[in-house]
């Protein structure tokens, strides 16, 4: 996943996401890195309000790279848009 994500394969990322580790129910640090990953392919691809709602989730799920996903969910919010819940 991180090397399509940052080869800007974003679809990929997305895919890979689904494919590999949405249905895997082991708990570890990698479930919520993979989540941001995810969110952060679906804003590189103009999906700014799931990108959000991903980033939101992977920073209440652990303290790893909280500070990232608190960055990756603050520029997924447009502030001149409605702050509707998905």
């Amino acid at each position: 996943m991180r090397l399509s994500h940052y080869s800007g394969d974003y679809a990929n990322t997305i895919v890979s996401y689904e494919n590999l580790v949405a249905n895997n129910t082991t708990q570890s640090v990698l479930q919520p890195l993979c989540l941001a990953l995810k969110a952060g392919a679906l804003f590189k691809t103009g999906n700014h309000k799931l990108a959000a709602y991903l980033f939101s989730k992977a920073y209440a799920m652990s303290a790893a790279k909280r500070v990232s996903n608190y960055l990756g969910f603050s520029w997924s919010v447009k502030r001149s848009e409605d702050k509707k819940i998905i």
